[in-house]
């Protein structure tokens, strides 16, 4: 094929646009007009610089690998924004998502038109973004809810949500309230009510939020008793144990109705498991903003991928997904942005051969709270084989000591005798994290 002339525009770094060269302003097609401005940035001292001959093809976007290392070199200058905005959606022939921070008063775009290879979703049916501050804690579970990058919001991952401001997808006056499982405030009983987490199931992302479904238990009762608007059959099963666990009698009794197929998920804590009574609703779609506080629950386990594209697309008309792909939700068992950083000033620390040291450096502990780890607790010469405790993590904390510093770990931990041991820090190379690689354990949970 061709150049194609009219998918080009020239881009440049100066003040004014450069003339196209002759050849191309007498072409009948000609490159798209007006330029495109570039704000350059210094780079390894240097002011970067386009020639007056560069030129930007639309006509011909390339996808990156997560790994491709990118240098940026400058940014596009504000005013030529709507131009770029502009220029890509007639070359392909569809609309592009503008910039809130532009100020050009652009109405956003519906959500069936911002996807048109990757998602397109037609209908939402709440949208939940973030409340004020970066971490909450629950209790007792002692489970951390944080911000998080837009990467970490990937297709056929579980998250759980503590707070968030709920609001209509599709505005209407005779939608009824959205379905929740927590309850804030205080009970008859003048107790206060614990704030339970909210499961969600992510089927798509993008740069500013995910897409998900909704896992409920519908108040522990399952499927026995639905509103009125939510069909029986738009449901699966969703489970985190060996087996699906099998409708109660009052559910079987609600309906004949079959239900979707089940969806298995991997927990990341092998001591936490999803409800026996959690279902998963196909039909009502959530947009969840990348603002909000979350925690990573789990994923889609393998072989599943076909069926979550399937039923969603067979359920959602005219909803399309790109088929999900296991290698964008496999994770370790503790995910790394959960875990602490602290920067480490070294002038604080004894620096031998050296009156000054400048070097400043990050250290990220390897454990988080609430995590399951095995405890080395007897090793010597009449018990030549390591034993190890299952204990959680109850605080972490970095302490800085005259040689150095390293992340300690109390435990909720007792001894032999069953009395509990306050106050006592764990180094890291004491613990290790829990698997199968572990010889031998006793659950002191």
């Amino acid at each position: 094929m061709g150049i194609i002339l009219s998918d080009h525009a020239i881009i440049h770094t100066t003040a004014v646009s450069p003339r196209p060269i002759s050849s191309e302003a007498t072409n009948a097609s000609g490159i798209r007009s007006p330029a495109i401005r570039v704000v350059p940035w210094i780079v390894k001292g240097t002011l970067f610089e386009l020639t007056e001959d560069t030129v930007i093809n639309f006509g011909k976007p390339r996808e990156l690998e997560d790994y491709v290392r990118v240098e940026p070199l400058g940014e596009v200058q504000p005013d030529s924004l709507e131009d770029l905005h502009h220029h890509v959606a007639e070359s392909w022939q569809r609309p592009v998502v503008t910039d809130a921070r532009t100020g050009n008063g652009h109405a956003p775009l519906n959500e069936k038109q911002y996807f048109p290879d990757v998602i397109a979703i037609t209908s939402i049916y709440m949208i939940i973004s973030g409340t004020p501050g970066l971490v909450e804690e629950s209790d007792p579970s002692m489970i951390r809810y944080r911000r998080h990058r837009p990467k970490w919001f990937k297709p056929g991952k579980v998250i759980m949500l503590l707070s968030g401001d709920e609001q209509p997808g599709n505005p209407d006056g005779d939608e009824e309230p959205p379905i929740t499982d927590f309850y804030v405030g205080v009970s008859h009983a003048g107790v206060p009510n614990l704030q339970q987490p909210r499961y969600f199931f992510i089927v798509g992302a993008d740069e500013h939020s995910c897409y998900c479904l909704r896992i409920m238990t519908y108040q522990g009762r399952g499927l026995s008793d639905l509103p009125a608007d939510v069909r029986f059959g738009d449901h699966s099963v969703i489970y985190s144990s060996k087996n699906p666990p099998k409708l109660s009698r009052k559910e079987r009794a609600a309906s004949h109705e079959p239900l979707m197929a089940p969806i298995r998920i991997r927990s990341n804590d092998r001591a936490q498991d999803l409800d026996p009574t959690a279902r998963l609703l196909w039909t009502r779609i959530y947009k969840v903003n990348i603002d909000v506080k979350a925690h990573a629950f789990g994923h889609l386990r393998s072989g599943y991928e076909e069926v979550v594209t399937k039923e969603f697309e067979r359920l959602n008309r005219g909803c399309k997904l790109t088929s999900l792909r296991l290698s964008d939700v496999e994770s370790s068992e503790s995910d790394a942005s959960d875990r602490e950083v602290v920067l480490v000033d070294r002038h604080r620390l004894p620096c031998f051969g050296m009156n000054k040291c400048s070097i400043l450096k990050f250290e990220r502990n390897k454990y988080v709270k609430g995590q399951r780890v095995a405890l080395l607790v007897a090793r010597n010469a009449l018990q030549p084989n390591a034993q190890y405790r299952l204990l959680r993590i109850k605080s972490v904390h970095y302490a800085v000591g005259p040689l150095g510093g390293e992340w300690e770990y109390a435990l909720k931990y007792a001894d032999h005798e069953g009395h509990f041991c306050p106050g006592v820090w764990f180094p890291e190379d004491m613990l290790m994290a829990e698997s199968s690689e572990v010889p031998s354990f006793d659950k002191s949970d």
